[in-house]
């Protein structure tokens, strides 16, 4: 009679249980990202003039909110393409970026109703702060416990300063809602931007990261 070899075991188990944790990830994210197209609806009883207006602002929080969550969606896929086995803390962390993900749809609505107010800036920017700086806690946990895949220390540290790039803008934006909290919404756009220096001074980390997602350098 055929028994099973433990080693086979071990190793379908931590499979089956990386594969949920993935599954289940991607299912929250998703379940975001349907509240918030949830609200952007039509306004009842308003003006034809009025209700597109109100449409058009619900739609650029929606957007805004939606390429937040797609981009940690994707890095999120990314990051975990490199980690090659869990743990029970990584879950734990996993769990509360999940949390956070899942309040991004709050934050949004309350800068919808109540934007350019300094209280809904700030509560939107706390709010995916915490969420990109749980997603560095994941990567340099990954890191530490050696859960990741062999990758070079250079390009593990240029992947961790790509992590903290947008959630290091939304913490600074925090102070600058105290006092402006229209140029505090204004400084997001230079995540995308900032990009681009981040890339030239690491070209090399930039160049083998690429090669190890196959991908061409951009």
């Amino acid at each position: 009679m055929a028994t099973e070899n433990p080693g086979h075991m071990s190793h379908v188990h931590d499979k089956l249980a990386f594969d949920r944790l993935v599954f289940f990830s991607d299912a929250v994210l998703a379940i975001a990202i349907t509240l918030m197209a949830l609200e952007v609806r039509v306004p009842e009883g308003a003006r034809l003039a009025d209700a597109l207006d109100i449409l058009s602002s619900r739609l650029v929080m929606y957007v805004v909110s939606f390429l937040v969550i797609g981009v940690y969606w994707a890095l999120h896929h990314r990051l975990f393409r490199l980690i090659h086995t869990i743990d029970g803390r990584l879950i734990w962390l996993n769990l509360a970026f999940l949390m956070f993900a899942a309040l991004v749809p709050a934050s949004t609505s309350l800068l919808r109703e109540y934007g350019g107010q300094r209280e809904s800036v700030i509560v939107y920017a706390v709010s995916v702060t915490l969420l990109g700086m749980t997603e560095f806690l994941i990567w340099v946990y990954a890191q530490k416990r050696e859960l990741l895949e062999e990758i070079s220390p250079r390009v593990t540290r240029y992947i961790g300063l790509r992590i903290l790039l947008a959630p290091t803008i939304f913490l600074v934006s925090i102070p600058i809602a105290l006092l402006n909290p229209l140029a505090a919404e204004l400084s997001w756009i230079f995540i995308a931007p900032l990009h681009v220096p981040l890339r030239h001074f690491f070209r090399e980390e930039h160049r083998e990261r690429s090669e190890i997602y196959g991908e061409r350098p951009g």
